[in-house]
């Protein structure tokens, strides 16, 4: 009877045993599947947060690098000339280098090739970035910096009026207007935008020097 009375509690205490280990298994897989839910919930709330295909995360002006145009004059990213003209094919991202995907990451990328001497290519990265919903003084008027670098200057000029149109507080189109003109020589007219641009700019704008310098030019010549 005692043996028998033994039996039954050791396999009690065994069950009981098992059924533990069991309900810990259980567990831990239940607390894995939730935290795979979870984190799929998480990504998929990222996803949802994140710019669609057109969308604008931050306005092209947001950038401050420096470039140069083609007659040496120091620009700020506000301030970048681009000629006319564009490469045959889609542009080949470097290794490793991500490919630009929303209008801004275009409009950033153009400036880095217009900074990097490629105003050909850097003039279809803003065409996509206007394509795509991009259409903003300072897209148009780097569009139009890209065309003069190129010698485009009537294309350029119409690029630097559109950007005006877009943003009449903007002195940067005046500047690309002038320089537009002069290279065309029609100098009295760019001197009438040389003016505007001198009257609307920052006295410390890193552009204002050349203008004035040029003006002065323009005036003992006669050309105004």
């Amino acid at each position: 009877m005692g043996d028998q009375t033994g039996q039954l509690l050791g396999g009690l205490v065994v069950g009981i045993v098992v059924s533990f280990l069991v309900f810990l298994i259980l567990r831990e897989l239940m607390c894995w599947y939730y935290k795979i839910n979870r984190i799929v919930s998480l990504l998929e709330d990222i996803k949802a947060a994140l710019p669609h295909e057109g969308a604008v995360p931050r306005a092209g002006r947001d950038a401050q690098q420096a470039g140069r145009t083609a007659d040496g004059t120091t620009l700020g990213l506000g301030n970048v000339e681009r000629p006319s003209g564009s490469t045959e094919g889609a542009l080949e991202s470097e290794p490793g280098e991500v490919e630009p995907k929303y209008p801004a990451d275009l409009y950033n990328k153009g400036v880095d090739l217009l900074e990097s001497g490629k105003p050909a290519e850097a003039i279809e990265l803003f065409d996509e970035a206007i394509e795509a919903g991009l259409h903003d003084s300072d897209t148009m008027f780097w569009k139009g910096e890209c065309l003069l670098r190129l010698g485009a200057c009537e294309r350029a000029l119409m690029c630097f009026e559109r950007a005006a149109a877009l943003d009449s507080s903007d002195p940067k189109p005046l500047y690309g207007k002038a320089r537009a003109l002069d290279k065309l020589g029609r100098t009295e007219k760019a001197a009438k935008f040389y003016s505007g641009y001198l009257a609307k700019a920052p006295k410390d704008d890193e552009w204002t020097d050349v203008a004035r310098r040029r003006l002065e030019e323009i005036e003992r010549a006669g050309g105004h």
